[in-house]
C-alpha cells in the first residue's frame, strides 16, 4: 500500500500556502511519479504569487508540513520517500518568495526565531567522520539571519547555538548509553563553547567508558567535521 498523502495548507498573513502530491505527467525524469507541488496564492485564491514542482512530496514525520515560523517566515517542508526531509522557508514580505532551504536528513526538527530575528534548528548527521558508522549522529546546529538580503542557513557554534546542543547531549546522556553515543555526547559538549560544562561531563563521560576508548583523541579528531578543537588534558580536576 503506498503511503498516505500528508498533503499541507497553511494560511497566514492574506496568503494561503498549498503543498499537495500530484503525479507528474510532463515529460521528463519524473513523468509518472508522484510529486510535489507548491503553490502561494492571495488568500481570496484569486491572484497566484508563486509555484514549484518539486521532487520533494509533502510531508515532515512528526513536524508540520506547513507552519509560520515567526517574523517574516513561513517554513514547507517535504521528503523523498521518508529520507531527506527537508525545510523551505519563505520569506512573506513583499510578496511569498523562497529564500533558503536545509536538508534534515532523516529527522526533522523545528525551527525557532530569538528576539534579534536569528532562525535556528538542529540538524542530526550521519556518516559525517570516516569509518563512523552505525547509529552516530552528529548535531549542527544551523542560523539564518533573517534581516538579511540573502539569507542562508550556515552552522553555528558556541553561546547562541548551546541550548540546542545541550538538549541533545541530555537526550543521548538519559539513555544511559555511552559506549554507543559518547562519539555525539562529545561532539554536543564541545559545541555548546561553555568550557566548565564540558570539562565536567567529559571527565564523567571518561569514566563510563572502557579503557580501549580513547576520549581525548576522539576529541581531538572533531575538527575534522568543522567542530572546534578540545583538550580533555587542559580540564582542570
Amino acid at each position: 500500500m503506498p503511503a498516505a498523502a500528508q498533503n499541507a495548507v497553511l494560511t497566514h498573513a492574506g496568503h494561503t500556502f498549498s503543498y499537495q502530491e500530484s503525479l507528474e505527467t510532463a515529460e521528463g525524469d519524473l513523468q509518472g511519479e508522484v510529486i510535489g507541488v507548491i503553490h502561494v496564492t492571495r488568500e481570496d485564491g484569486l491572484v497566484s504569487i508563486y509555484q514549484e514542482k518539486t521532487a520533494l512530496r509533502p510531508g515532515c514525520g512528526d513536524e508540520p508540513g506547513a507552519e509560520y515560523i515567526g517574523g517574516d517566515f513561513v517554513a514547507l517542508c517535504g521528503h523523498l520517500g521518508g529520507r531527506h526531509y527537508t525545510k523551505t522557508l519563505f520569506r512573506l514580505s513583499p510578496e511569498p518568495a523562497p529564500v533558503a532551504q536545509l536538508d534534515y536528513d532523516d529527522s526533522p526538527a523545528p525551527i525557532g526565531i530569538d528576539r534579534h530575528g536569528v532562525l535556528r534548528t538542529r540538524v542530526l548527521r550521519r556518516d559525517v567522520f570516516a569509518g563512523v558508522t552505525g547509529p552516530a549522529y552528529f548535531p549542527f546546529v544551523y542560523a539564518l539571519d533573517g534581516a538579511a538580503a540573502k539569507p542562508a542557513f550556515r552552522r553555528e557554534f558556541g553561546a547562541a547555538a548551546r541550548p540546542l546542543y545541550r538538549d541533545y547531549y541530555e537526550t543521548l546522556k538519559r539513555e544511559g548509553k555511552p559506549r554507543v553515543h559518547y562519539r555525539a555526547m562529545a561532539a554536543a559538549l564541545v559545541a555548546g563553547g561553555d568550557r566548565g560544562f564540558a570539562c565536567r561531563e567529559l571527565r564523567a563521560l571518561q569514566q563510563s567508558l572502557p579503557a580501549g576508548a580513547d576520549l581525548a583523541g576522539w576529541l581531538r579528531t572533531l575538527p575534522r567535521a568543522g567542530y572546534p578543537g578540545f583538550e580533555l588534558a587542559t580540564c582542570k580536576g
